[in-house]
């Protein structure tokens, strides 16, 4: 967007500062000196002079350049402004009595927007409104003052701003703008009386640019509310006073309405926190009230919105009665206290702060509409930002004045200013608008977005002046004034110089709850409030919401500490601060990991010995806090008998803390193809290990760890509940037939003794002769509904499929997720998993229909995502605990053996759908759609807002050529096997066992990857009936889908070309492959899994072809008589039940 901002009175010049970024510029050129500009574009309507003048030099003779528009907006229907139609609109997607941010919430919000000075780049200039207890420097205020006035002499020079007759001004008016001129004075605290015009120069009367919207008063910055402070700070010659109110700095009239200063006391009142708000209008109370104050000689702005101080310092005798609450009013005479029962007002009643729901922010803008607009108050209207202060002050949140600082007054907000796809952006819009009260932000100007209305258009509710219309003919455009506060679409202006609302909208500010799934990763997040050190008492009464972790487990001063603070259902803004036995405060960078649920962590803190206080949260309010004491060296912990005895049952917050640890694990970029050869090379990145030497024993140097696919999952969740010292099993299981599903019995867990093994060696052992030896791929595919598992299935949501979460597909292999890649603008968003090989090797690889398989039937084998069971401690006399303990240490001497633990127990399903197990509840619904439905279930989790069929072919053809590459290393394995042993034909099983064995042909036959592989490629190829299914699925409307179809299906085509992998053929040449090539080869890869068939019968080429000509070796006969009879396996892309021969 080009926009001229000469039309701004206060515009400054940045190129002394050589800044490239546009949007900081001008965010800069509007806040840096705090003037007053509010929302003067919608009321200066036409862009920059040179698109006005071009406009006017083609503009059409029949359509007039301006139209003064009467009545309802263009485009809005009487129905658009009445509440009850946007109540039931809301109604139909949220409760709208359910409170959005609590009262606390909105006191830390607004601590710390008034503690946070934006942009960087200009000092002292707040997100929040000015406090007026705090005392404005002489140093800062001549800064402001001399800048302000400096400005505006120089316009005044140039000829540029002039009188409302368009005349200059003369010398005596020109004198009141040096800044020597002005008289500072001691700051006193006066009282509005009646609605008072603030001026942006020391000048009493409109000013105008002679270059730009004459209908503008440059001079209007603000307008003072009748009973709302003020504070005198100079004087110029003309008598005007430079004043300073909660949301602007500028003069006064002499003959301005106010009361005599206050006193200390007064002051520390009227200034205080405890105030209540005048009754909306549309409520019973408020004519009473309006009477009550009449009566006083009170005026009221007509606007509504005043808000009144609560009498806090009138002394009490001690055998007096309190008395009844009272209020400040400021008369003639000075303030006085009056009785709100008088008012039939109470501090609970609608005059207070109003709770902060969805309804009550309904009833606050409807109760503005049809308002005169007026820039800076002029008129007595209100402008765009005046109406966002009107608006959210009776919550008590207190924005802003300016449009430009209210961009960033958001819980967070999202950066759209880089998206022309309109489609995009009003995805993001209406993905905001599902988290809070969303305000979208164009330079210049804010709205109120109310959401899509009943007929599917985005509308919005603001106070403006006018907008651009095309003319019909397309040869120039009008100015429609309709000059009011109300309700419109965003698509005005659409076609015009200037462009649509939305086109325009450059932030989108939230005020609410967290991100959440489908904004995660573009949301900036406002900073959190400074938390107030907690008592001791209030430390210890702490409802942890959170909880504070450390390791090492005992902190230690020559060791560095970690600490991680946990969050399972929810991410408001908080900090962690630590207090110190020598008076420390330390408030440590944080990194969060997950979402949800949610983890941050710390670590390289040097603390010094003793006993520390950690707190979480922000202002006063904690959701977390704890002590812990370090000490001066490290001690070896206490060892039992047993292997590791539990101290606590798994908590939402200790399932949370294992998502991070398995999550930061894997944590590397993923276009970096990372692949670790053990586990233990994994583990051993301190870095990246939250319990990396926990015991401070150098325990994880003794650990040499190798799990296959199978283990993986297993050993991660052994190592963690080792570390924290949770508990811990696992089970024998059948492998399941073609008749029978798997079935598990015979629990071990961590209680087996530990017969003299030291730190390390024990868990060592425990993994690799128990876990290992006992754990297999059938072991996660047991069936949903049964009991005796140590698995169990899980929904499909973002909540409880996190990190370390195992995936079973039906046909033998086990994936764990390893983390999400949020969807990026204009992009979509991934599943991350891991998995282990048999030789030990571990990597990672994306979400997709080729690499996760999933079938939804459960007659035989239970496939999909699925959570650890948790063992629960079982409460018994301490007589029965001693008897059972001395039985199974009998039972455990020198070998493995299974144990049903008395004192733990491991919950049944109908425990587990109970409500205490959050996301992590016991479900079926993986298995009560289709196979289709898993997929696009998956796919919208992965990518929460639509995404482009562009950006959708570009994941298929990304994950289908990190398949290909696989394969490579794959076969290639095959074919050194076959060289090392030349006088050997590799065996080849029969039936189902080609899939599922033991010897070379399970580590370097492909029978499986290949499956996986032609699933991959069906699932590229589907794309285009993948869109023509499911067109809203890539924000697409059925109407579209033949026109976009044709482009597809050529862009499938060429990106299938551009990609492309190389083998070596039996000649030791190399030989390129592109997708397409692969794609055209589905028939010759259903039977291309056979290590003692050539590298070319491998990749598929046929025998006419020079590729096939370099092939020397071919698989025996009696091995292709198997593969043509297990060819319609591949063909159909179904692996056969167990135990098919």
């Amino acid at each position: 967007m080009n926009q001229n901002l000469s039309h701004y009175p206060l515009f400054i010049s940045l190129k002394s500062l050589s800044l490239t970024n546009p949007y900081l510029i001008r965010v800069l050129q509007v806040c840096i000196i705090s003037f007053c500009i509010s929302c003067t574009k919608p009321q200066a309507a036409a862009e920059d002079s040179l698109n006005s003048l071009s406009a006017q030099d083609s503009q059409d003779p029949n359509c007039p350049t301006e139209i003064k528009h009467q009545g309802l907006p263009p485009g809005t229907q009487e129905i658009h402004h009445d509440i009850d139609y946007w109540i039931e609109t809301w109604a139909s997607q949220f409760n709208l009595k359910k409170e959005i941010l609590s009262s606390k919430a909105i006191e830390a919000h607004r601590i710390a927007l008034a503690q946070e000075s934006l942009p960087e780049q200009v000092q002292g200039e707040l997100k929040g409104q000015m406090d007026l207890k705090l005392t404005l420097s002489k140093k800062l205020l001549e800064e402001k003052l001399h800048g302000r006035l400096k400005y505006l002499k120089n316009l005044i020079d140039q000829g540029q701003l002039v009188s409302s007759s368009k005349e200059a001004l003369d010398e005596a008016e020109i004198e009141a703008f040096l800044p020597e001129s002005h008289r500072i004075v001691q700051p006193s605290l006066h009282v509005a009386l009646s609605e008072l015009q603030v001026h942006c120069g020391p000048y009493p009367k409109a000013l105008k640019r002679l270059d730009a919207d004459h209908s503008i008063n440059r001079n209007a910055c603000t307008r003072i509310k009748p009973q709302a402070p003020l504070e005198i700070l100079a004087h110029s010659p003309q008598g005007m006073k430079l004043v300073r109110s909660r949301l602007a700095l500028g003069w006064l009239t002499e003959d301005a309405h106010i009361s005599p200063a206050l006193t200390q006391a007064q002051k520390e009142d009227y200034l205080g926190q405890s105030f209540v708000y005048e009754p909306l209008p549309t409520s019973p109370e408020a004519k009473v009230f309006k009477q009550a104050l009449a009566q006083q000689d009170v005026t009221l702005s007509p606007l509504g919105g005043t808000r009144f101080p609560l009498v806090n310092s009138i002394l009490i005798q001690p055998d007096e009665p309190e008395p009844p609450p009272q209020i400040w009013i400021a008369r003639e005479k000075g303030i006085i206290p009056l009785a709100m029962s008088e008012t039939k007002l109470n501090p609970s009643s609608p005059g207070d702060l109003l709770k902060f729901n969805r309804q009550n922010v309904l009833q606050v803008l409807f109760s503005m509409l049809d308002q005169n607009y007026g820039l800076g108050g002029a008129e007595g209207g209100v402008d765009c930002s005046r109406m966002v202060v009107n608006a959210f002050e009776p919550f008590g949140l207190n924005p802003p004045r300016y449009s430009g600082h209210q961009a960033h007054m958001g819980s967070f907000s999202v950066e759209v200013s880089q998206i022309s796809n309109e489609r995009e952006k009003l995805n993001l819009l209406n993905a905001a608008f599902q988290q809070g009260i969303t305000l979208l932000y164009l330079p210049g100007h804010i709205m109120v977005y109310l959401g899509m209305d009943q007929e599917g258009v985005p509308r919005v509710f603001h106070a403006f002046a006018d907008y651009q219309q095309l003319c019909e003919s397309g040869t120039g455009e009008s100015k429609i004034r309709v000059n009011k506060v109300g309700v419109t679409d965003l698509g005005r202006g659409k076609g015009s110089s200037k462009g649509s609302y939305l086109s325009r909208v450059t932030r989108l500010v939230v005020l609410g709850g967290s991100p959440g799934p489908a904004l995660d990763g573009l949301a900036y997040k406002r900073v959190s409030a400074p938390i107030i050190k907690p008592p001791r008492p209030q430390c210890r009464r702490t409802k942890n919401r959170a909880r504070i972790f450390t390791s090492p487990r005992q902190p230690h001063r020559s060791q560095k500490t970690r600490i991680m603070i946990t969050q399972p259902q929810e991410d408001p803004p908080a900090a962690l601060s630590l207090f110190g036995p020598n008076d420390e405060v330390i408030t440590p960078q944080l990194t969060r990991l997950g979402g949800p649920p949610f983890t941050y962590y710390t670590e390289g803190l040097v603390l010094n010995p003793g006993r520390w206080r950690a707190a979480f949260g922000e202002g006063n309010e904690l959701y977390s806090c704890t002590h812990f004491e370090v000490q001066s060296r490290s001690k070896a912990p206490q060892l039992s008998e047993y292997i590791w005895e539990p101290e606590e049952e798994w908590s939402a917050h200790t399932e949370t803390l294992f998502s991070a640890f398995v999550e930061r694990l894997f944590q590397y970029p993923l276009e970096e193809d990372h692949s670790w050869t053990n586990l233990q090379d994994l583990l051993m990145v301190k870095e990246k290990n939250l319990l990396f030497n926990h015991f401070a024993q150098d325990e994880d140097r003794l650990l040499k760890l190798q799990p296959d696919c199978a283990d993986l999952p297993y050993t991660l969740r052994a190592y963690f509940a080792w570390k924290l010292r949770l508990p811990f099993n696992y089970m024998s299981c059948t492998r399941g037939n073609k008749r029978k599903a798997p079935q598990c019995m015979d629990r071990v867990d961590s209680r087996v003794p530990r017969n003299g093994k030291k730190l390390g060696d024990d868990f060592q052992w425990f993994a690799r002769r128990g876990v290992a030896g006992h754990v297999h791929s059938a072991s996660a595919r047991t069936l949903p509904q049964d009991d005796q598992t140590e698995l169990y299935p899980i929904a499909l949501n973002r909540a409880a499929l996190r990190p370390g979460i195992v995936f079973a597909d039906p046909y033998g292999h086990i994936l764990l997720i390893a983390g999400w890649e949020k969807q990026p603008l204009n992009g979509y968003g991934i599943l991350i998993g891991a998995d282990g090989q048999p030789d030990g090797t571990i990597g990672r690889r994306r979400f997709w229909e080729g690499s996760f398989l999933f079938d939804p039937n459960t007659k035989v084998v239970g496939a999909g995502f699925k959570a650890f069971r948790p063992l629960v401690k079982v409460k018994q006399s301490k007589t029965k605990k001693s008897k059972s303990k001395q039985t199974q240490l009998q039972n455990k001497k020198d070998q493995l053996l299974s144990t049903e633990d008395p004192q733990w127990r491991p919950l049944n399903n109908e425990e587990l759908t109970q409500k205490k197990m959050g996301a992590l509840a016991w479900s079926d619904q993986q298995y009560r759609g289709s196979r289709l439905d898993f997929y696009d279930r998956m796919n919208s989790l992965s990518s929460p807002r639509p995404v482009e069929v562009s950006a959708q072919l570009t994941a298929l053809i990304e994950a289908l050529h990190e398949s290909a590459r696989r394969r490579i290393l794959s076969v290639d394995n095959g074919e050194n096997w076959i060289k090392t042993h030349k006088k050997r034909r590799m065996k080849m099983p029969s039936g189902y066992a080609i899939f599922q064995t033991a010897g070379p042909w399970e580590d370097f036959a492909t029978p499986s990857r290949d499956m996986r592989l032609l699933i991959a490629l069906d699932t590229v190829l589907d794309l285009p009936k993948a869109f023509t299914r499911n067109p809203q699925r890539f924000g697409v409307q059925a109407s579209e889908v033949s026109k976009i179809l044709p482009k597809l299906q050529t862009e499938l085509q060429t990106a299938l070309q551009a990609k492309s992998i190389e083998y070596t053929k039996s000649s030791g040449e190399s030989q390129s492959l592109s997708l397409w090539d692969l794609s055209q080869r589905l028939s010759a890869f259903e039977v291309a899994y056979n290590p003692n068939d050539c590298v070319e019968i491998r990749w598929g080429a046929s025998k006419e072809s020079d590729e096939y000509k370099t092939c020397k070796r071919h698989a025996p006969r009696s091995q292709l008589r198997k593969m043509k009879r297990y060819r319609a396996w591949f063909k159909d892309r179904r692996r056969p039940p167990r135990g098919t021969r």
